[in-house]
């Protein structure tokens, strides 16, 4: 797919020769991240390192900044190319394009897109990057930071209808995707295929309401996961019966996850109300089901908002039954082994709630500047969806508060 998208580029750097019109744009934020734990540190997602752990400061956790490019081929077609650099360590063509497809729009009511598009898993999926385009200085991490996944390589389908004073968007789209899931000691890389999805939209003038569900195949293993795979494999048949159906429900190679989100936008008066709901489930025992939500309150006056927010993530996770059997009969062999189930059980399982208060003040039409304090509650192993140093069974309850300053701005 890569070599796909790398002649979507080349066609287009070539048909921009004799494009009808280009137009390049950006969007960035800048921000700091304090917090008062020495135990867990903010991370917007889980494929975001975060080794800050010795800085009481953190000045790349929220800060990005992004280049769009939009071309007209053709009255019928165009092209849409954007990267993005979020901090990453290892910047790569595959890791900041998060945008490159061609579109074709004959007709006002329907699209086709090929290429690399955003994978439009929530509400807030075609500006989830563009600070300038909410209220908040980070999106809910409840909702938006257990699936490392931004982009899909592939196509889709959108049409567009209205009826009287309703808007109707109801998308389908299949491809696949590659992210990094950050460990505590290593970064791994997790591909997910046969993507298919439905997005349905609905709006009108003060409200949007969103229904969309994807499922796909994850195609491989974690590292750490294959090596656990085999050790577990190495215990005898006679101890553990029912080695064959745990490692089969353990592994995640051509497993299916589930993904489904309901949200919900309404501008009543001075006041903005936004919620999301998400569940995430999986073939695979490595996978937990997570339900997750939020809700925010935002009042605008003049240039500013302030809002309110409260958000939860909570999961079941998965029990390594047959342990204490196994450990009877192999008290030194399995011991580390069990441990790395164990700690796989936790990958996905974030428990937690998070209250969180801000401000927004645009200091020009597109300079904003943002402040927000979030005060988080971590259930002990719940706190999948920020740095730990350590093992994830040991990780402790704790409660503390994050200090979160940006300035989002457009141009």
């Amino acid at each position: 797919m890569l070599r796909l998208l790398c002649a979507l580029l080349y066609l287009s750097s070539f048909f921009g020769i004799c494009a009808e019109r280009a137009t390049i744009s950006g969007f960035g934020n800048i921000g700091a991240v304090h917090s008062n734990s020495d135990i867990y540190r903010f991370r917007t997602d889980i494929s975001r390192e975060n080794d800050n752990f010795e800085d009481s400061i953190d000045f790349n956790a929220i800060s990005s900044l992004g280049l769009q490019t939009d071309i007209v081929l053709h009255p019928d077609f165009d092209f849409v190319g954007q990267v993005i650099y979020r901090g990453q360590k290892h910047i790569t063509l595959d890791d900041t394009l998060s945008l490159a497809f061609l579109r074709y729009k004959p007709t006002p009511s329907w699209e086709v897109r090929v290429g690399r598009t955003l994978l439009d898993l929530y509400l807030l999926t075609e500006y989830r990057d563009i600070g300038f385009a909410y209220p908040w200085s980070k999106v809910p991490t409840e909702i938006y930071g257990l699936l490392p996944y931004r982009s899909l390589d592939g196509a889709d389908f959108t049409y567009f209808i209205s009826k009287g004073a309703l808007d109707y968007r109801v998308k389908l789209f299949t491809g696949e995707s590659t992210s990094n899931i950050a460990l505590d000691n290593e970064n791994v890389e997790l591909t997910i295929d046969d993507v298919i999805g439905l997005s349905v939209e609905l709006s009108q003038f003060d409200w949007t309401l969103s229904l969309k569900h994807t499922q796909a195949k994850t195609k491989n293993n974690i590292s750490t996961m294959a090596s656990i795979i085999a050790g577990l494999q190495q215990i005898p048949a006679q101890i553990w019966p029912d080695k064959t159906q745990f490692i089969n429900d353990f592994s995640l190679v051509n497993k299916t996850a589930y993904f489904s989100s309901a949200g919900l936008k309404y501008d009543i008066g001075a006041f903005t109300f936004l919620t999301e709901l998400a569940h995430l489930r999986s073939d695979s025992s490595v996978v937990s089901a997570v339900k997750s939500g939020y809700i925010s309150s935002t009042y605008n006056f003049d240039k500013g908002q302030v809002f309110y927010t409260y958000a939860i993530a909570k999961s079941k996770t998965s029990e390594f039954n047959d342990a204490v059997n196994i450990q009877r009969f192999l008290p030194n062999q399995v011991e580390e082994i069990i441990l790395a189930v164990n700690e796989s059980f936790r990958v996905f399982s974030p428990n937690q709630q998070t209250y969180s208060i801000g401000m927004r003040y645009d200091l020009k039409d597109n300079i904003a500047i943002k402040v927000q304090l979030d005060h988080s509650n971590i259930n002990a192993q719940g706190g999948a969806l920020w740095s730990y140093q350590g093992m994830n069974t040991l990780a402790p309850k704790e409660s503390f508060s994050t200090f979160f300053i940006s300035v989002s701005f457009t141009f």
